[in-house]
């Protein structure tokens, strides 16, 4: 690998280190204030807006984290506040149980406390696509660092990629 290619991949992990550090997420939870009329002004909101077209995300995903997170004990094979049985396994949620070595997106919440685990949540599926498909394209293209970089930049802020 070239030291370009080095390069960009060490400045993918100190910016990915950073945000996470900083919670920065791509959450829309902040909907809930308009569903719950709180005129409050938006706190934490560093750019734009909670969507709210984003439903799935803010009104199933991240309340489900939540209610792993802070049920007693926390992340539960069994919570019946997400469906019957062992419905948390079936979700994309944090679970005490041998399947989350499969998810690594899911690592966070088993390291760090809730906010930024959250923020590991959301960016470690950013970064990974970024780097996956900087790689693949190198790879197909016998190392053509531009066009990887490019292609790469191109799918990850590619609409409905994510």
């Amino acid at each position: 690998m070239d030291f370009r290619a080095k390069r960009v991949l060490f400045a993918v992990l100190i910016l990915f280190v950073v945000v996470v550090a900083l919670k920065i997420n791509g959450s829309s939870i902040g909907v809930w204030k308009d569903v719950l009329r709180d005129d409050a002004s938006p706190a934490g909101v560093i750019f734009s807006t909670p969507k709210s077209v984003r439903s799935d995300e803010w009104m199933a995903w991240t309340p489900s984290i939540f209610a792993q997170a802070f049920h007693r004990p926390p992340f539960p094979a069994e919570n019946a506040n997400l469906g019957a049985g062992k419905s948390p396994l079936l979700m994309s949620v944090p679970v005490r149980h041998f399947a989350m070595f499969f998810r690594p997106q899911l690592y966070g919440f088993f390291l760090f406390d809730f906010e930024t685990a959250v923020a590991f949540y959301w960016n470690v599926k950013v970064f990974a696509l970024f780097v996956s498909f900087f790689l693949l394209l190198r790879a197909l293209t016998r190392n053509d660092f531009w066009i990887s970089l490019f292609g790469a930049g191109w799918v990850s802020f590619s609409a409905y990629v994510q």
